[in-house]
């Protein structure tokens, strides 16, 4: 029998399609802006027409939506979470804030066995995700946020950390990169 791994996975932009859900919000708000032809190159907004305040504003009103976390389609290519899951010790490291309705870990540990079928993920919140990475004892990591995979790296070196490619993360020149989660989870399975 293989090692069991600790493996650490971000949920926004690896698991769940929150740029969609965003953009779907964001339209609604702003005139039907931003245009579908637009491609977020950031990780903020202003790519796409948005200015600060309009994010900010976009923030108030999910915080405001009672269960807003729980209506975010699957991203392609994820397949393998189950797997993963039933091999290895997966914990869902997620920074998103509680707004209304349930708190957001509930929100995201419901979302993940609805969407997933996993029995009792274990969803942790936090800003400082290489901190945490170190404390878990991480022996692997995704996120799609460069500035998390390079926190990861300076906190907890000897994990081993991947970002996962997207439009708004190309400006990070980081070498372990995947194109999907099925990707990085293969090399686990």
């Amino acid at each position: 029998m293989s090692k069991m791994l600790n493996v650490g996975v971000d949920i926004d932009g690896v698991l769940s399609n929150f740029v969609k859900a965003a953009r779907i919000l964001l339209k609604t708000m702003f005139n039907g802006r931003p245009k579908d032809s637009l491609i977020q190159t950031t990780w903020a907004f202003s790519s796409l027409g948005i200015t600060t305040e309009e994010e900010n504003q976009m923030w108030r009103k999910i915080d405001s939506i009672p269960n807003w976390w729980l209506g975010h389609e699957v991203l392609p290519n994820t397949d393998l979470l189950y797997s993963l899951c039933n091999k290895h010790r997966v914990i869902f490291i997620t920074n998103r804030k509680d707004g209304t309705g349930r708190p957001v870990d509930k929100q995201s540990a419901m979302w993940l066995t609805e969407k997933f079928h996993l029995f009792h993920p274990i969803v942790l919140l936090s800003n400082k995700k290489g901190p945490l990475a170190k404390a878990l004892k991480l022996d692997y990591y995704i996120d799609d946020r460069p500035k998390n995979v390079l926190e990861v790296v300076e906190f907890h070196p000897s994990c081993k950390t991947f970002l996962l490619d997207a439009t708004y993360n190309q400006e990070c020149i980081y070498t372990n990169r995947v194109k999907s989660f099925d990707e990085f989870a293969k090399r686990l399975l």
